[in-house]
């Protein structure tokens, strides 16, 4: 936060003045997002890991812009900047970029399913894990727009993206999309539950050697 706060001393006139944890939007909501570069001098591609944050502006407030590094702005709407960024007038990934610093609540495709999964603050990342990769097995959720949604829950977020990363690899003769995405949400089911086991068995052979060690010198010969 006080990264993205020195950023908007040094590029605007705008200073939000509070903490993270006082923020309507805070920036610790945000998923990073991995965007391509490649130099124009030496021709070189290379990955730089963008952390986007939002901060909310008054209306009021005259916003302008400092130093070189921006020639102008402009204020748009969300669904100005989905379809700018679509037709490719935007910095790369733009628009995901504020999706993912805002946790999803703007974006336009999220279906009822998934904010109703997303609204559950009962259960915890490990059941709300499973509950997201049901909804993909279904063809109810899409694991990208989910793990925006809940992206400071580790375990749903690493889910979700192994889900995006086995579908990656997939050859190009997979079967229809909609069936493949349901597989590999159940391939992820099955791995959550094989590890849920191994913690269990793990658990279960320390207590019993526990027991053993506590019972050994009241053992009689």
């Amino acid at each position: 936060w006080e990264t993205a706060r020195r950023e908007l001393q040094e590029e605007t006139n705008w200073n939000p003045g509070v903490h993270s944890s006082d923020y309507k939007e805070p920036s610790s909501e945000g998923l990073f997002v991995d965007v391509e570069y490649t130099s124009p001098r030496s021709h070189q591609t290379r990955t730089i890991r963008v952390y986007p944050f939002t901060v909310n502006v008054p209306e009021s407030f005259d916003v302008s812009l400092k130093g070189t590094e921006h020639d102008q702005f402009k204020w748009v709407t969300v669904k100005q900047l989905d379809e700018l960024d679509d037709q490719g007038h935007t910095v790369p990934l733009l628009a995901q970029a504020f999706h993912h610093a805002t946790a999803g609540r703007y974006h336009p495709n999220v279906t009822d399913a998934e904010r109703a999964w997303a609204s559950d603050q009962q259960n915890g990342a490990s059941t709300m894990s499973r509950r997201a990769l049901e909804l993909i097995r279904e063809g109810k959720g899409d694991p990208s727009r989910m793990r925006m949604l809940r992206p400071s829950m580790v375990t749903i977020v690493n889910s979700m993206n192994s889900v995006n990363d086995i579908l990656s690899r997939q050859p190009q003769q997979s079967p229809s999309s909609a069936d493949a995405t349901a597989a590999v949400a159940e391939q992820v089911l099955k791995s959550l539950d094989a590890e849920a086991q191994r913690t269990i068995d793990y658990a279960v052979d320390e207590l019993l050697n526990l027991y053993r060690e506590r019972k050994m010198p009241l053992k009689v010969c």
